[in-house]
């Protein structure tokens, strides 16, 4: 049971500390076949989340549906485009493991007033481009 516990903390406070996901909220996880992101995705799933999730490998696709991801996005590094063909306003939260790499990309995928945690760093990019680092994103 410690085991569990230790492994389950960086989604578990993500998702309700930081996200604060609610039964029914729309959850995008990037990085969604990470070792974090698989346990958020079943956390999330057993929360009443609508949970869709990243992968860059299409033959991960089954993965994330038989661990309750119920919708998966292709991730090419630029997704916001696909999320807001299938969620018009955007998600409502947007758990980050990818790092600085997609960050911008996902405030995209959030609607007005969503929230975005980063919690991951697997992109192998420690910062923001000079360019995107004082974004300030407005939907219209």
């Amino acid at each position: 049971m410690g085991r569990f516990r230790k492994c389950c903390r960086p989604p578990w406070g993500s998702l309700f500390k930081s996200l604060r996901v609610e039964k029914g909220e729309r959850l995008l996880i990037r990085g969604g076949t990470t070792s974090v992101g698989m346990a958020a995705a079943a956390i999330a799933k057993a929360h009443g989340a609508s949970v869709a999730a990243t992968t860059r490998r299409p033959d991960r696709e089954l993965l994330l549906r038989r661990n309750g991801v119920e919708q998966v996005f292709i991730d090419s590094g630029i997704i916001a485009e696909q999320v807001k063909e299938v969620f018009p306003r955007g998600v409502d939260k947007v758990l980050e493991l990818v790092g600085a790499t997609t960050l911008v990309d996902s405030l995209r995928c959030a609607k007005q007033r969503g929230i975005v945690c980063m919690t991951g760093m697997v992109g192998n990019q420690w910062s923001l481009n000079t360019s995107a680092r004082w974004i300030r994103y407005r939907q219209p």
